[in-house]
């Protein structure tokens, strides 16, 4: 059991460590330079999902109609939270993360809406 629960610390420590990791295979951050206020704007457009490359709309309608077969009205309630998850979950998230490593670091700020960037 030991042997078990050292294994998966150790995986799960692994993951977190190395996975976070840029890796720039294109082009370079000298954009940054002398920037103290980054606007961001989140657009999803192009975004393709899975090994598929399913569209945001072909992966929900699939996903959906999945849930649906299980329980009847869990994939609505499914497609609702993963639209608003977007602004409630992964944009604040984005946005806290760049901020802690790049603000502190160079003193970039990145914030939604801002007007004087």
């Amino acid at each position: 059991m030991k042997k078990k629960a050292v294994m998966i610390l150790t995986l799960f420590c692994a993951t977190i460590l190395f996975g976070q990791k840029i890796k720039v295979t294109k082009g370079d951050y000298n954009f940054f330079k002398g920037q103290k206020n980054i606007n961001v704007e989140f657009v999803y457009d192009n975004m393709k999902l899975l090994k598929k490359n399913l569209t945001n709309e072909q992966y929900m309608t699939e996903h959906a109609a999945g849930l649906e077969e299980k329980a009847k009205g869990k994939g609505k309630t499914w497609k609702k939270s993963w639209i608003a998850s977007r602004e409630l979950i992964y944009a604040p998230k984005f946005l806290e993360l760049m901020n802690r490593i790049l603000y502190e670091d160079h003193g970039v700020y990145f914030e939604e809406g801002l007007s004087d960037t």
